[in-house]
């Protein structure tokens, strides 16, 4: 694997993280196919983020207390 190689497999793991692919398939596919597995990625469609929720327990534990601070920090506003 020469240096333009390396740099492929960086680019691989990167990109297959912003597009929501598995990073670990996708860098080892790049040490074997090089920059043939990036030009695949650019071709494929890109995988649509799912909106971030916090646990139950968390927001149960958390929850009472974020909104507290939040109504304090708005009261003192005014």
């Amino acid at each position: 694997m020469n240096g333009l190689g390396l740099l492929a497999v960086f680019v691989t793991a990167f990109y297959s993280f912003a597009v929501g692919r598995n990073i670990i398939f996708w860098t080892f596919m790049s040490v074997f196919y090089s920059w043939f597995i990036v030009l695949l990625l650019l071709v494929m469609p890109k995988r649509e983020r799912k909106e971030f929720a916090f646990p139950r327990w968390f927001m149960r534990i958390f929850g009472p207390r974020y909104i507290n601070r939040q109504i304090s920090k708005m009261e003192e506003q005014f």
